[in-house]
């Protein structure tokens, strides 16, 4: 079978088109009308996306599936920590260093977070598997939320306490942790998962969080204080909250069979 050149496209034009929109407000040299119509027409070529993946007989990605509960936890969950993730990484460096930090101040500081993340790893992975990936990922979410509102306000301080930001920071790779493992497992085992470009669909997503939360620094910033920055980031991870749970997709009636796998999606093929 053939690839689904238009949906393959249609998909990463409009994706791409989204995260330049945001990344254009606030730019030095680019006219106020220019981001909105970025924006729109990258949401129209999305939403051709979906009318065409709904039609084709062999499409990129069935986009049904994409709604299925344990994929849309997963996906929803896994956005919103990476934006958290995007975000605390390009401001907190960028407020330390405004309240007279140095550079490297800054970033030894920040290492608390990805070095958390990383020693926390094996063990989410062994508590996933012993009380499930709904428990787990819901606590990562609460923690998050937690911590982005910490993060709000340690930072707001005229001059941010550096041990205080850095334990915030601290908990805050704790509950990234907590999100990415049982995410990334959800998606896998979701009716998308069992297609490749569903597993590229949540790639594209989660790391597109990240260039989210990145460009909405360059936006709040230039027009807010870093403590609107990080309640906007505790928003979205309530916005995962409210992503249906696995007690849902028993109540939900079956999914519909999946199509035949297209050979694009196969490596090798």
């Amino acid at each position: 079978m053939r690839l689904d050149v238009l949906g393959a496209a249609t998909l990463t034009l409009g994706s791409a088109g989204i995260v330049l929109g945001l990344s254009m407000f606030g730019q030095s040299g680019v006219a106020p009308a220019v981001p909105p119509v970025v924006l729109t027409v990258s949401a129209g070529v999305l939403a051709w996306f979906v009318a065409h993946c709904l039609r084709a007989p062999v499409p990129f990605v069935d986009v049904r599936l994409l709604v299925e509960s344990r994929f849309a936890r997963s996906a929803v969950a896994a956005f919103a920590q990476m934006f958290c993730l995007g975000t605390a990484l390009l401001a907190v460096p960028l407020r330390l260093t405004a309240t007279g930090e140095s550079t490297a101040t800054a970033g030894m500081v920040l290492f608390a977070l990805p070095a958390v993340m990383a020693a926390l790893a094996p063990l989410v992975g062994r508590t996933t598997d012993r009380i499930g990936g709904r428990r787990v990922l819901r606590f990562g979410l609460a923690v998050l939320v937690v911590t982005q509102g910490a993060l709000a306000v340690v930072l707001s301080a005229d001059e941010p306490n550096l041990w205080l930001v850095a334990c915030v920071l601290a908990v805050t790779g704790a509950g990234i942790a907590a999100v990415q493992t049982p995410a990334a497992a959800g998606s896998t085992r979701s009716p998308a998962g069992a297609q490749g470009t569903g597993l590229g669909v949540f790639n594209l997503i989660r790391f597109g969080g990240s260039a989210v939360g990145a460009a909405w620094v360059t936006i709040a910033l230039s027009a807010w204080s870093v403590g609107v920055v990080f309640v906007a980031c505790a928003v979205v991870v309530c916005i995962g909250f409210g992503a249906p749970t696995s007690d849902e997709t028993r109540r939900m009636p079956p999914h519909l069979p999946l199509p035949a796998t297209p050979t694009h999606t196969l490596s090798g093929s």
